[in-house]
């Protein structure tokens, strides 16, 4: 299990980073929803978790299935946090809408580009040069937490 901790920092980061509490947020892969009730308490007034999963918390915007499904053009920021699968797929449908993401990569499961690496650091390279390719600036950052902690913000300039 993940450290507790997680929704809170990823939180608090992505606050200091996009405080505009209007910000249409999608919270791809999101599972029970923490992030989202996280957020909402912190005024935003629109956080949808998307996720394949029927398991959510009671009181937070929740739909199910995959992030291609939901019409993400209706959003301002697709972040995800720890989202296994999905976390290739947000920064390819970031780049195609020209929106920003900030995703927390934890395990190494492409499914929408070939990697070749060898281990986590080649994979989160692999994620940052495909957001550049894409036409993204990427910056890196680190939550204080325990377990895989690398925050990779990608925003057009």
């Amino acid at each position: 299990m993940g450290d507790s901790r997680r929704f809170k920092e990823f939180g608090s980061l992505i606050l200091r980073l996009f405080p505009n509490r209007s910000t249409r947020i999608a919270d791809i892969g999101g599972g029970y929803g923490h992030l989202n009730s996280y957020l909402k308490d912190k005024g935003y007034q629109s956080v949808i978790t998307i996720d394949d999963r029927n398991n959510r918390l009671r009181n937070i915007s929740y739909k199910k299935g995959w992030l291609t499904d939901q019409n993400p053009e209706n959003f301002d920021l697709l972040v995800g946090l720890h989202c296994d699968e999905a976390t290739d797929v947000i920064i390819r449908e970031a780049g195609k809408l020209r929106l920003p993401f900030i995703i927390v990569p934890c395990c190494i499961k492409p499914t929408e580009y070939s990697f070749f690496g060898k281990g986590f650091l080649d994979w989160l390279h692999h994620l940052e040069c495909k957001a550049e390719q894409l036409g993204f600036t990427t910056q890196r950052y680190y939550l204080p937490i325990k377990g895989k902690n690398t925050v990779i913000l990608g925003k057009f300039t």
